[in-house]
């Protein structure tokens, strides 16, 4: 009569030597790796994946209106950070930290002081020349920004290298007062939008 295989083994047998008087040795199997290591692996490896994840993308919620039509107030957006600055490009959409890192001896008087992130499209590179108008500017910012201006109300900026010159679709605080920003003000570039409102 043969001998079952315990529930859970695939049991192998050596026929041994009948003639030598030598009976059949069952076996179990081979030693395995435990499940439980593999589902502790397992485990350790989309952890690893959602903290890799959480490094380099961020969920934004768009607050105000400087990006509309493109991007309205309430909708969300997904960023991805740690972007080097040679990958940035005309049109693309980023999240600025312009008053954290200021070139020279401090914030202008219009700056926004350390803190503040802003959705801004990047309308210019290093070695461009952006002209902006003195009308652009919103009110209270025109009104502070006007000696900046030439007497038409036109400026006209280039962007060092280094830097990026940052613009809303619409008014807003943006380069156009507080001129070019570095690359490393560029917290994130924007790759996807999540829908409207929520």
């Amino acid at each position: 009569m043969a001998d079952a295989p315990a529930e859970g083994y695939a049991l192998t047998r050596d026929r041994g030597d009948p003639e030598a008087g030598v009976p059949p040795v069952v076996r179990p199997p081979r030693a395995t790796m435990s499940t439980s290591l593999l589902v502790l692996t397992a485990a350790g490896a989309l952890a690893g994946g959602a903290l890799l994840l959480r490094t380099l993308l961020v969920v934004v919620r768009v607050d105000g209106s400087s990006m509309a039509p493109a991007l309205r107030n309430g909708q969300w957006v997904l960023a991805l950070r740690h972007v080097p600055g040679r990958f940035f490009r005309r049109g693309q959409v980023a999240l600025v930290a312009p008053g954290r890192e200021m070139p020279g001896d401090g914030p202008p008087p219009d700056r926004p002081t350390p803190g503040p992130i802003f959705l801004k499209r990047i309308r210019g590179l290093p070695g461009d020349r952006i002209e902006t108008s003195l009308d652009e500017l919103q009110a209270p910012v025109r009104a502070r920004r006007r000696a900046a201006y030439g007497a038409d109300g036109r400026r006209v900026w280039n962007v060092p290298a280094g830097q990026v010159f940052v613009q809303g679709d619409g008014p807003g605080s943006d380069s156009r007062a507080w001129g070019p920003v570095p690359w490393s003000a560029v917290r994130a570039i924007v790759i996807a939008t999540l829908g409207g409102k929520r």
